[in-house]
């Protein structure tokens, strides 16, 4: 999920581009409230980021913001001082340029990987057999089974018994500790099953990495 998300990141980006360049005009000149728009999804990914697990989903409203942003300052980069200087249409070019920049250096291009890279499809064909031979092992567990790689009790047909960030705010606010958990885990009889294998892509997802090598 958070593979798809950083690559969701970019594209957006760069999509929203002809997009917003389609709006009418009597919508484009409120710049004041995309203005707005960004500044509070940055207020927001700040605030979030203080908060535990939140990873990169407190990006997710910025990153929206930031698109349209993108999108209005391409369709009206005429009135900038930059486009007086050199042209329009070079300011545009290099917009177009910036972000494709932004998305070839980004470290999360799984789907381009897919088609460009061996070693990255390799990996993927690797995953799925850890992930079909650590659900065997899961399936032949008597009893519930709390797994760290939750795709793989989900295969075994395990219920999910553990919700792992309660777990971890128990312990994070000091209201249980990791030894009062693994003796909960005892006394309702959940085996407990780490990651033994790979069980995601987890070579260098990155196209310049790709590029190097």
């Amino acid at each position: 999920m958070d593979t798809a998300y950083r690559s969701f990141g970019g594209e957006v980006e760069a999509s929203s581009t002809p997009t917003i360049c389609r709006l009418p005009d009597s919508r484009r000149h409120q710049l004041w409230a995309i203005a707005l728009h960004i500044a509070i999804g940055l207020l927001a990914c700040v605030i979030q980021w203080f908060g535990h697990g939140i990873f990169g989903n407190a990006e997710f409203d910025l990153i929206l913001a930031l698109a349209i942003g993108i999108g209005v300052a391409f369709n009206r980069v005429e009135t900038s001082w930059l486009a007086r200087q050199i042209g329009k249409d070079r300011c545009r070019d290099a917009m177009i340029v910036v972000l494709l920049l932004r998305l070839f250096l980004t470290d999360r291009q799984e789907t381009a990987l897919l088609v460009l890279s061996s070693k990255f499809r390799q990996s993927i064909y690797m995953s799925e057999r850890n992930v079909l031979s650590e659900a065997g092992t899961v399936a032949a567990t008597q009893g519930d089974v709390a797994c760290f790689v939750k795709l793989v009790c989900r295969q075994a047909g395990k219920p999910f018994v553990v919700d792992e960030f309660k777990t971890d705010e128990l312990v994070a606010t000091g209201r249980a500790t990791p030894a009062d958990i693994a003796a909960m885990f005892r006394a309702r009889g959940i085996t407990y099953h780490p990651k033994t294998q790979a069980t995601g892509a987890e070579v260098d997802t990155s196209l310049s990495h790709w590029w190097r090598s």
